[in-house]
């Protein structure tokens, strides 16, 4: 059903945020969680999404262009498996005209720049995204791999390459600030050492990576095979 949160919550689509505090706040009272548990439910939800204004942004772009961002997303994802980068590009920053929030079409938008080796671009995708979501450890991990993929690129003798390693160490370690069981980013910066011959503390690393979520596993024995 089309616009159904706004229905859910008894406004029209153009509402103000007062309009849709003031009747979450009295719809609450007429179905509150003890009388109409999953009424309140589905009130609340309607309520988080349409006073962030963000979430609400997002949620009526994919009302209006939903059927439209689907197609696409379809496009763009047949143009990667062709390794049609260019034009996967193009079709990737369509989408986040229609839905500027969405930071999956954003993030395959950075992969396309990655696989063009189109760093600066490639960076700055990154760089929205961790702005955007700061408590989101994966994005920090995202960050970190093209710096380092860039400093991989480059020829050993490159001024650049220490320096870009160490600015892809410090978005893997914000990544384990806020993920510290996740041994990756543990294993990357090992690498990046291990790329700089500084191999005591590329090893360092390793053993943290293999302690990081306090189990064994593949991840592990992969490490250890590192």
């Amino acid at each position: 059903m089309a616009y159904e949160l706004y229905q859910t919550l008894e406004i029209v689509p153009g509402a103000s945020a007062e309009e849709v505090k003031r009747s979450y706040y009295r719809l609450v009272r007429k179905y509150s969680p003890e009388k109409a548990p999953e009424r309140f439910k589905l009130i609340r939800e309607a309520y988080d999404t349409l006073y962030d204004p963000k979430a609400r942004q997002d949620y009526d772009a994919l009302q209006q262009y939903g059927e439209e961002i689907s197609k696409l997303t379809s496009e763009a994802e047949e143009k990667m498996s062709n390794e049609e980068w260019g034009a996967a590009v193009s079709i990737w920053k369509r989408i986040l005209i229609l839905r500027p929030n969405a930071n999956g079409a954003r993030q395959m938008l950075g992969v396309c720049y990655v696989r063009e080796q189109n760093w600066d671009n490639a960076l700055k995708v990154c760089q929205r995204l961790v702005r955007d979501n700061p408590d989101e450890p994966s994005y920090y991990l995202h960050y970190g791999l093209i710096f380092q993929q860039y400093a991989d690129s480059l020829d050993e003798d490159n001024q650049d390459k220490h320096q870009l390693f160490e600015q892809a160490r410090e978005q893997f370690k914000k990544s384990i600030d806020l993920e510290p069981y996740n041994s990756q980013p543990y294993l990357e910066i090992s690498r990046t050492h291990a790329e700089e011959r500084e191999y005591d503390q590329a090893l360092q690393w390793a053993e943290r990576a293999i302690g990081a979520d306090g189990k064994t596993d593949f991840y592990d024995f992969d490490t250890l095979f590192y």
